[in-house]
């Protein structure tokens, strides 16, 4: 049984664009340009195997890995009733099949080796001690639909609800995503907290489809889908529902049962895989391809209109050979450190650092006042776990902005460079924009603020009867000094009001302590926090920088090894006999016709694919 997602549109398209690509590339070769063949031929690669981040989102026990095993048709990730999955868990195709635990940076921390030892990873809960807390898992498996180059990303599930900042988090992942899939489940239907998020997440990524597991479990699943689907109707049409049964699915694979497998509902969620979220990474990876080849078409006609000139007019030849040397001269210098697009860069990337922190630290600043505020007119024993909850939600509300920050300001650099690159009229494209999305869970790890709040009614009790005790003594000493008799009962409401008077100033002295135990609580969390993002934030943009970068001297690198090899050729041409030019001339038609004809074929696929 196939469980991979149906053909479509764009994986029609990709055939004939990738032929023009290896012709490209063919055609490259034969012209000496092994370095425009090599970028041809990566990004045809990439057309055939468009990597496709997918993430699976939801709440504890929903079902997320159950759903992820009926995708891959295979049991995969650890599914158990006492058991969560709790680190983020990163699906991809290869061989062989293995676990690898990596830092939130990619590098490598432990090689567990086969999948066996998935279950234990993925299910133990990290802890402060733990040298892997913020680790994440990469597994490597063979399997059909991964092979499409689809990732699938296992999150860890939401304790507790959409809540606290474990929503917030939640998104932050979907700045690295092409496609959401949110499980919930049959039990109930959407909740607020829900569907609150779907819409953030509709803002963040916005092919997003919502999945309701277990329907097996549940004979009135048709009536709560039917809820679900107007609930999702009426605040964002676009989102698709598709209800769920990997119990059916298991069982289908297993049998070989294709009206069982129809049944499951995982053939239709597999197609809107393919629909909303394949077909548009592959359609991205097309309009790349197609873009690159139009580039290369374009620079092999310069060069060879350039030689065939040459070999037919010695005189023009050694014009366009000097015009040449000075390009390449102006492009040598564009490679130095001190090349304006160089000092644009740094100047970009300082002055982006600069105001990220600032507004970090303005946004910081306000949680602070604020929740200070809060402490000042509330009793933290009371309300802390609101307080907290509110802290750590706003701290990651922080966190996402500056990967908003950073990505953002990362492409208005570029744009800029692009426009200075432009002005040098060299033919310099805009350098290629690669996906680097920061991780969240490496900026900040969401933990909450913590407290002592210990119960003090020990304490108050103790304050009261010392105070009750105190009254009595000081009124039966001064009653035997004037020569006074109180009866017990005067005593004893003598000892009460002293006692209730010590009740209330302890009680506004503990008041006063929680408070200040938890203005201490809030603004030590701020201020790690504020140096963890800060950090991690300035770690990041020396990244992005790097990327972009190399990004603008690969562009730069390609128009200066273009200028050479025609200056090459052209001085060939100058040294070439008759006989020898007039061979040339009809190898050089024959390339130049080759080239057009590739430019042509760009625009068609264009017209086609638009």
């Amino acid at each position: 049984m196939d469980t991979k997602s149906s053909p479509s549109a764009a994986v029609d398209m990709s055939l004939p664009i990738s032929e023009a690509a290896l012709d490209a590339a063919r055609l490259a070769r034969s012209l000496g340009r092994e370095d425009l063949a090599a970028v041809l031929l990566a990004s045809r690669g990439r057309l055939a195997r468009p990597e496709t981040v997918l993430v699976v989102i939801g709440e504890f026990k929903k079902g997320k890995s159950s759903l992820i095993n009926g995708i891959l048709g295979r049991e995969l990730c650890p599914v158990d009733d006492d058991i969560a999955t709790a680190r983020l868990v990163l699906i991809r195709h290869g061989t062989p099949e293995r676990v690898i635990v990596r830092n939130p940076d990619g590098t490598e921390l432990e090689r567990a080796g086969d999948l066996a030892e998935l279950g234990r990873l993925a299910t133990e809960a990290p802890s402060g001690a733990d040298p892997m807390q913020h680790a994440y898992l990469e597994v490597c498996a063979e399997n059909a639909f991964l092979a499409h180059g689809v990732i699938l990303v296992d999150t860890p599930g939401v304790g507790g609800g959409l809540s606290g900042g474990y929503e917030t988090l939640a998104l932050g992942y979907l700045h690295a995503a092409d496609g959401l899939i949110f499980v919930t489940d049959a039990s109930g239907p959407l909740s607020r907290a829900e569907l609150e998020f779907l819409a953030r997440a509709r803002n963040v990524c916005p092919d997003v489809l919502v999945a309701i597991s277990k329907v097996d479990l549940y004979p009135d699943w048709r009536e709560l889908a039917a809820g679900d689907a107007g609930l999702l109707q009426a605040r964002d049409p676009g989102t698709k529902l598709f209800p769920l049964s990997a119990a059916l699915r298991a069982a289908a694979l297993s049998s070989g049962d294709a009206a069982l497998n129809m049944e499951s509902g995982f053939p239709a969620l597999l197609d809107g895989i393919a629909g909303e979220i394949l077909d548009p990474s592959r359609a991205r990876a097309a309009a790349r391809c197609l873009g690159d080849v139009r580039a290369a078409a374009r620079q092999f006609e310069a060069a060879l209109l350039a030689e065939s000139q040459a070999l037919t007019d010695p005189a023009a030849g050694r014009e366009h050979a000097e015009r040449l040397a000075g390009e390449r001269r102006r492009l040598e210098e564009l490679r130095g450190a001190a090349a304006r697009w160089q000092v644009m860069l740094g100047d970009g990337f300082a002055d982006l650092i600069s105001d990220v922190e600032h507004r970090l630290r303005v946004e910081l600043r306000t949680l602070a006042r604020d929740i200070e505020a809060r402490i000042e007119e509330e009793d933290p024993a009371e309300t802390w776990d609101d307080l907290a909850s509110e802290v750590r939600s706003r701290m990651a509300d922080a966190a996402v902005n500056v990967i908003v920050a950073l990505e953002d300001g990362t492409a208005a650099i570029v744009d800029r460079i692009a426009a200075v690159l432009h002005e040098e009229a060299l033919g310099i494209g805009p350098p290629r924009r690669e996906d680097a999305p920061v991780d969240l869970t490496s900026l900040w790890t969401a933990r909450a603020p913590e407290v002592r709040l210990v119960s003090e009614s020990a304490a108050t009790a103790w304050a009261s009867l010392r105070g009750a005790q105190g009254g009595i003594l000081v009124f039966g000493m001064l009653t035997g000094l004037a020569g006074l008799a109180f009866t017990t009962g005067a005593l004893v409401g003598i000892g009460v009001l002293f006692g209730g008077k010590q009740l209330l100033e302890e009680r506004k002295r503990q008041l006063t302590q929680r408070r200040q135990k938890a203005r201490l609580a809030v603004r030590q969390f701020i201020d790690d926090a504020n140096g963890e993002i800060a950090k991690s934030m300035r770690d990041a943009a020396r990244e992005l920088q790097r990327k972009v970068r190399d990004g603008v001297s690969e562009r730069i690198a390609e128009e200066l090894q273009a200028r050479v090899a025609t200056l090459e050729r052209l001085q060939e041409a100058a040294r070439a006999s008759d006989a020898e030019r007039q061979a040339r001339l009809q190898q050089v038609a024959a390339w130049l016709q080759q080239a057009r004809g590739l430019l042509r074929r760009a625009d068609e696929l264009e017209g086609v694919r638009a």
